[in-house]
């Protein structure tokens, strides 16, 4: 993967103050074969904050790009790859 397509290195670790708590956020990222014409999948997690994991699959296709995310304790990658398949089929058909 090339440097210009990897999540820039201050965008790796951030974090965030809620309610004056400070939580300690990841972000690792990765190219999804086999989707669309080019596809990604992020995870955030929030360190000691277990309802705070989201998994996001952006794709881009001929003439779109579609998103999905799925968050909470239940979201894996797994299921967000299966839901941005059947999403993308979808779009696939509909916007040919």
């Amino acid at each position: 993967m090339s440097e210009r397509h990897r999540l820039p290195a201050g965008c790796a670790h951030y974090t965030a103050t809620v309610q004056g708590k400070t939580f300690h956020y990841t972000v690792q990222e990765a190219p999804l074969a086999g989707l669309a014409e080019q596809a990604r999948a992020l995870n955030v997690k929030a360190a000691g904050y277990a309802e705070v994991d989201v998994w996001s699959v952006v794709y881009r296709a001929n003439g779109f790009v579609g998103a999905v995310t799925m968050v909470g304790p239940d979201a894996t990658e797994a299921s967000v790859k299966k839901l941005a398949t059947q999403a993308y089929q979808y779009a696939a058909q509909t916007l040919a």
